[in-house]
C-alpha cells in the first residue's frame, strides 16, 4: 500500500531515501509535515497530495499520523500534529505568523524546571491584537497540560489499536472514506460544512456565509473544528443575541459535530468557549425551510 511511505517517512529519519526525499524537496520557507515541492512533480509529490486530500471525519491521513511527545526534541511544536488533529499553526494562524522560529521543536517551548514545565514563547511581535492574545490564551490552555519526559519522542497512527501504523487499520479508515462517498445516507439531504475550509473557528462572518445558502428540514450543519478550542451550542433567540452559555452538558464538543435539520424556522448556534461568541462574535443563525 503506496501511503505506508507517509508513515515510513516519519518514523525512518535515518534511511537514505528520506534524506534524499528532503533534499530534493525541503525548503525551509514551506512549513509542512511532509516536504513536498510543485517543482518536482513526481511519485513523491502526487503522493503527499494525495494524502492531504485523502480525509474522513474532517481528518486528513497526513494528520492521521501524530506526534506522541516525550522530550519534546524531534516533534515539532507548530508543524507536526500532535495535541490535536491538526499543527498548530493551523489552529492558531495568528500566533504561527508572529513566531520567530517556526522549525521549534516542543522542546524548544516547553521547559523542565524543578520537575515543572514551563512555556517559553519566543515572537518576532509580542501579541497585542484581541485576536493575537484570545489565541495565546487559548494555546497556553492547551499546552499547559503537557507535561515532558526522558523518553524519546516518537508517532502513532491514530486508528486501531495499536500505536504502530497498519495496513489493515489503514485499509478500516480507508473503507470509512469510501463508505462516505459511495454511499451517502440520503439523496436529498445536504451536509454543508459551516465556513467551508475554514471550519468553525474565529474570524469568520458567519452570516455571510450562511445568506449564499439554502437550507431544508433533512439537511445537516457539520462543524469541524479542533477539538478542544471551540465548541458548538444550538441555543434560542435570545441566548444567540446575547450570547448566553448554556449548561457544559448540551454542548458538541467532537470537533466534527452533526448537527441534523429537523424542523422549519429559525435556528441559532453559538461557540461557549470563553468569550469567542460575545467578543469574536463566533455565531450562526439560519432560516431553515420545509
Amino acid at each position: 500500500m503506496r501511503l505506508k511511505w507517509l508513515w515510513r517517512y516519519r518514523t525512518e529519519n535515518d534511511a537514505l531515501w528520506r534524506k534524499v526525499i528532503d533534499a530534493v524537496h525541503g525548503s525551509k520557507r514551506r512549513w509542512e509535515t511532509f516536504h513536498c515541492s510543485s517543482r518536482f512533480p513526481g511519485t513523491w509529490t502526487r503522493l503527499v497530495k494525495f494524502g492531504y486530500r485523502l480525509r474522513t471525519q474532517g481528518i486528513s491521513f497526513i494528520n492521521m499520523i501524530r506526534g506522541v511527545v516525550g522530550n519534546g526534541t524531534m516533534v515539532k511544536f507548530w508543524i507536526d500534529p500532535w495535541l490535536t488533529s491538526e499543527p498548530l499553526k493551523t489552529v492558531f494562524p495568528t500566533l504561527f505568523r508572529l513566531e520567530a522560529n517556526k522549525w521549534c521543536t516542543v522542546a524548544d517551548r516547553i521547559s523542565v524546571d524543578n520537575r515543572h514545565c514551563a512555556i517559553q514563547w519566543r515572537w518576532k511581535k509580542y501579541p497585542a491584537t484581541i485576536l493575537e492574545v484570545e489565541e495565546l490564551i487559548e494555546c497556553h490552555r492547551l499546552v499547559s497540560a503537557v507535561h515532558l519526559n526522558g523518553n524519546e519522542d516518537s508517532w502513532a497512527w491514530n486508528q486501531g489499536s495499536s500505536d504502530g501504523y497498519s495496513v489493515k487499520d489503514a485499509r478500516k479508515w480507508l473503507k470509512a472514506v469510501l463508505a462516505i462517498v459511495l454511499f451517502p445516507t440520503s439523496t436529498k439531504a445536504t451536509d454543508y460544512v459551516v465556513g467551508d475550509g475554514s471550519g468553525w473557528t474565529l474570524g469568520i462572518d458567519y452570516q455571510a456565509w450562511a445568506n449564499s445558502k439554502t437550507f431544508k428540514v433533512g439537511d445537516n450543519l457539520v462543524f469541524d473544528y479542533p477539538q478542544g478550542v471551540h465548541n458548538v451550542f444550538q441555543v434560542d433567540g435570545n441566548a444567540y443575541t446575547n450570547c448566553i452559555i448554556p449548561p457544559p452538558s448540551k454542548a458538541h464538543t467532537s470537533g466534527h459535530d452533526i448537527i441534523g435539520l429537523s424542523s422549519p424556522g429559525k435556528a441559532w448556534f453559538i461557540c461557549g468557549v470563553n468569550e469567542h461568541c460575545a467578543t469574536f462574535n463566533q455565531k450562526l443563525a439560519i432560516d431553515v425551510e420545509a
